[in-house]
C-alpha cells in the first residue's frame, strides 16, 4: 500500500506534475507511482502567466480537468476557459492547441495513448 499527499510529493517534480500509474508487474505488486505507456494520470500545479506554445500529441487522448483557479486553452477556432471547479476539456490526438493560466492553478490531466 502506498498513501500520500499529491502536494507533498510534487515538490519533488514541480513542472511535470505528478504522474500516477496503474499496476505494473506480476498479480500482487504493489501500484507503482510511474508513467506507464498507455496511460497517465497528472496533478498539476501551474503558477499565473505560464504559457504552453500550440502543440499537439499524437495518438494521445487527454482529459485536463480543473480543481481550483482559471485555466485558459485555445484550439484553432475557439478558445476555452476552465474557472469552476471540475470544469473539463477533452484533448482529440493530433488536436493543436495551446494554454495559459489565468491564475495559479491546479488541474487533473489523464491521458490515454491509443
Amino acid at each position: 500500500m502506498k498513501t500520500g499527499n499529491l502536494n507533498l510529493d510534487l515538490q519533488a517534480n514541480p513542472r511535470n506534475g505528478y504522474v500516477i500509474n496503474g499496476l505494473d508487474g506480476k498479480i500482487g505488486d504493489i501500484f507503482e507511482l510511474k508513467k506507464t505507456p498507455n496511460f497517465e494520470l497528472r496533478w498539476i500545479c501551474i503558477k499565473k502567466g505560464e504559457v504552453k506554445k500550440s502543440h499537439a500529441e499524437p495518438n494521445t487522448t487527454a482529459i485536463v480537468i480543473l480543481i481550483k483557479g482559471c485555466h485558459r486553452v485555445f484550439f484553432k477556432s475557439k478558445m476555452i476557459d476552465l474557472n469552476e471547479q471540475g470544469d473539463y476539456v477533452l484533448i482529440a490526438p493530433n488536436e493543436i492547441h495551446s494554454w495559459e493560466a489565468m491564475e495559479d492553478n491546479l488541474l487533473i490531466a489523464l491521458r490515454l495513448k491509443s
